[in-house]
């Protein structure tokens, strides 16, 4: 299993940004201090110490494909004394975990990225506690929506949707969350659905979001990822950064997409 965006410092710069309070608001409040809790795919690892720093008395497992994140996350929950935190390589598929383990098991931005998500929301279930929760949000990339908007970024929001589905994986998975939960045998009294949002304007924040997305679009991977499978020219893919330069630099600009959450008791 790979991340086809890869771990480029433009990528861990937009999810370094993530934050338990702005990406799992869903789920804060059924969280308790003594909750054992696994979040997958934690990338540079600020939402799993969020979640850290919400269970005193519990303890958090923080797992991803990359074992360079996995260390530089232990070191950084070192350097800020968390004690109740560890990080391991793993895979979503086949978790290192005995059945009914954890309390809580989450992930953010994961299950778009896979060409199997019930398989990996089968294997959230199994290493969940009985009456524990499985906590899901995921984009919904049709929902994307940037002012002003240009033909060039039109076309990067088509062409990334299009990166995705040609890989077999679910840009959209957000809006699905509910109906894999029911196909995995959940009766609908133990799910609960909800939206969230991100949404970036203003100076600071429209500087932030057009920088991640312009140097992603001029790193090799991100070029790699769409000259390579002939989803865009070369002069397509650096017009697409150049147009993130310039949207940055627009008083008006701003960028919203829809998330869909779920949260599931097994």
């Amino acid at each position: 299993m790979a991340y086809i965006a890869g771990h480029t410092p433009a990528v861990l710069k937009g999810h370094a940004a993530r934050t338990a309070e702005d990406c799992a608001a869903y789920l804060l409040r059924h969280i308790k201090p003594d909750n054992y809790i696994l979040d997958i795919g934690c990338g540079p690892g600020t939402i799993t110490l969020g979640f850290a720093k919400r269970v005193p008395e519990g303890r958090v497992v923080g797992i991803d494909i990359s074992p360079e994140l996995m260390a530089k996350d232990t070191q950084e929950a070192q350097e800020q004394g968390i004690g109740n935190v560890t990080y391991q390589v793993g895979d979503i598929f086949h978790l290192p975990f005995s059945d009914a383990t954890f309390d809580i098991t989450h992930c953010h931005q994961v299950l778009c990225h896979l060409t199997d998500p019930k398989a990996a929301m089968k294997e959230m279930i199994r290493v969940t506690q009985p009456g524990g929760i499985v906590a899901a949000r995921e984009a919904i990339f049709e929902s994307m929506m940037i002012y002003p908007s240009t033909p060039a970024l039109d076309a990067w929001k088509n062409k990334l949707q299009q990166m995705h589905l040609a890989k077999g994986q679910h840009p959209d998975a957000g809006k699905t969350l509910h109906h894999w939960a029911l196909q995995l045998g959940i009766k609908p009294e133990r799910i609960r659905s909800s939206a969230g949002n991100f949404c970036y304007s203003g100076r600071e924040q429209r500087e932030w979001w057009g920088s991640v997305w312009e140097e992603r679009s001029i790193s090799k991977e991100g070029e790699d990822s769409m000259v390579g499978p002939g989803i865009a020219t070369k002069e397509e893919h650096s017009e697409i950064s150049q147009e993130w330069k310039r949207w940055q630099g627009k008083e008006e600009a701003w960028f919203g997409m829809m998330h869909g959450e779920v949260l599931v008791w097994v």
